[in-house]
């Protein structure tokens, strides 16, 4: 008998929204003047981070993860390729 069934949901099952992704990186670039991809990464790694700890009694939904990622992340720009932050 099975005890659990593991299914990769996420761009399988379910659609992907790496294109709305892509376009809130190049929007909030825009807004920071900074790369887009200095964006993404930022936002992918404290995604990463903040995925790691939401299970059990921390569980917290993919959706709640990206906007509060996103969110936690604005108000600390990636730095600018030159070393600077766009915002200060």
């Amino acid at each position: 008998m099975y005890q659990s069934i593991l299914l990769d949901v996420y761009g399988t099952l379910v659609h992907d929204d790496e294109d709305s992704v892509k376009d809130v990186c190049v929007q909030v670039a825009d807004l920071l003047a900074v790369d887009p991809s200095a964006i993404a990464a930022e936002w992918s790694r404290r995604l990463e981070a903040s995925a790691e700890m939401a299970y059990r009694a921390g569980f917290r939904t993919l959706a709640d993860l990206t906007l509060s990622s996103l969110t936690r992340m604005l108000p600390h720009p990636p730095p600018s390729p030159s070393g600077s932050t766009a915002v200060d």
